[in-house]
């Protein structure tokens, strides 16, 4: 008797749970978009770190140094200090405990 209202119960919540659903958005032929596709321009670069083709930065933080590069494989004859480059990144991590338990 229980497992049948559980059945019942849960059938009726399903019917009504799903009778506010309707068509979804794409099937309606007559409706238009939300927003309109615009072309956006890339920002303008400005000269960095990054204008010589590659850098590096050192960083320490207590027992934990790392060291970060950044270069681009951007030919030399195509950089210049505006152009926009792909960069890469590699960051390397060391940590130096100051005390070793064992």
């Amino acid at each position: 008797m229980g497992k049948r209202v559980a059945i019942v119960g849960v059938i009726a919540a399903l019917a009504i749970g799903l009778t506010g659903c309707g068509a979804p958005p794409w099937a309606d032929p007559t409706a238009s978009p939300d927003a309109t596709a615009t072309a956006t321009t890339p920002p303008t670069p400005v000269p960095n770190d990054l204008s010589t083709g590659s850098t590096q930065r050192s960083l320490t933080a207590g027992a934990v140094a790392a060291t970060v590069d950044c270069w681009s494989d951007l030919t030399m004859d195509k950089s210049t200090a505006s152009a926009l480059k792909p960069v890469k990144l590699s960051l390397v991590t060391t940590v130096t405990p100051s005390r070793v338990w064992v």
